[in-house]
């Protein structure tokens, strides 16, 4: 393993000169590795250290650092005392399988569980998760998965609960919030003493959005249904002309009903129950049958049937009568 901080103070472990032999006198210093840090191994002698500097790192191989100094990079000796067992010796990890974690700002350090001696094994990334996940810091500062991914194209992110599987996305509780300026978003209520999820649909469709009441509740956007709207409001059913008809109708007798089609709404669920509102396009005091004159004397009988509006036109004289031309305005409400 490599540890490239912490060694500032390593310039200062090989300050004794080394006397090169005297030109033309043959031989040389023999012994020594390339990139290894040379030491006295006597007081005559020069052999490798432990420390190796490549030009780039330098690491130091299987060997303990003894801290010596009240400071270790931008952490106290006291913050690594503090730690159980106090870190007293820093170790090169060889094998981190053997190791317990515990982290100070962001130098994790690893305690060989057999001999308690704490290591520096780096910056406290923990290995490589699972592709796209969203790590989170776990015991000791580790991070861990979190169970979310996210997509590095997209950036959509997949988060489901504990318990539910991919496409949903919980939200605890809380208080009201403002919104950010220029923002847009979904909030849970303030609270929400029965847990329940709601499915959204799954194509842009228009309407008024329902629920079915179930959990998970399925939200569904459609047109709102007979049954949606409280007894208690008034709402209209249909709306349409009916032109009446203009044959005799004979004395004391009565045309047959004029059912007219809607223009708006629909006939079909129309009952018996249901009323009608009705009045003439025009003026109809001067139309033959239905005006002021003593041989008028046609009376308009409106009413509902089950799927139909009906009007039925009857002579309460003695004489037959053929009537003028009248259309009425009608609308069924409930």
């Amino acid at each position: 393993m490599r540890i490239v901080a912490l060694f500032a103070f390593i310039a200062t472990a090989c300050s004794a000169q080394i006397t090169p032999p005297p030109s033309g006198g043959g031989g040389g210093i023999s012994g020594l590795t390339t990139n290894k840090i040379p030491k006295a191994t006597s007081s005559t002698s020069v052999g490798d250290s432990a420390i190796s500097d490549d030009g780039v790192n330098v690491n130091v191989v299987g060997r303990n650092l003894l801290v010596s100094t009240t400071v270790l990079g931008p952490y106290t000796l006291a913050q690594l005392n503090a730690l159980t067992p106090p870190v007293t010796a820093l170790a090169v990890v060889t094998d981190s399988a053997n190791c317990t974690s515990q982290t100070i700002g962001q130098v994790q350090l690893c305690r060989y569980v057999s001999a308690g001696v704490w290591a520096a094994t780096g910056g406290g990334a923990s290995a490589a998760g699972s592709p796209n996940a969203i790590q989170v810091a776990g015991s000791g500062g580790v991070l861990a998965d979190s169970g979310c991914t996210i997509d590095p194209t997209t950036h959509i992110q997949n988060c489901p609960p504990v318990g539910g599987a991919a496409g949903m996305h919980a939200m605890v509780q809380g208080t009201a919030n403002t919104p950010p300026a220029n923002t847009t978003g979904i909030q849970a209520p303030t609270s929400v003493p029965t847990a329940f999820f709601n499915t959204l649909w799954s194509a842009p469709t228009a309407g008024f959005v329902y629920s079915d009441g179930a959990n998970p509740s399925v939200l569904l956007p459609r047109a709102i249904a007979n049954a949606d709207i409280p007894s208690s409001i008034t709402r209209t059913i249909a709306v349409g002309t009916a032109t009446l008809g203009t044959t005799l109708i004979g004395a004391n007798a009565c045309a047959a009903a004029v059912q007219p089609t809607a223009s708006t709404g629909s006939l079909t669920t129309v009952a018996s129950t249901d009323t009608i509102t009705w009045t003439p396009n025009a003026d109809i005091s001067g139309v033959t049958g239905y005006g002021k004159a003593g041989t008028d004397g046609l009376i308009i009988y409106p009413f509902a049937s089950a799927g139909a509006v009906n009007f039925t036109v009857c002579n309460g004289t003695g004489t037959g009568i053929t009537p003028g031309a009248v259309s009425l305005n009608w609308k069924v409400i409930r």
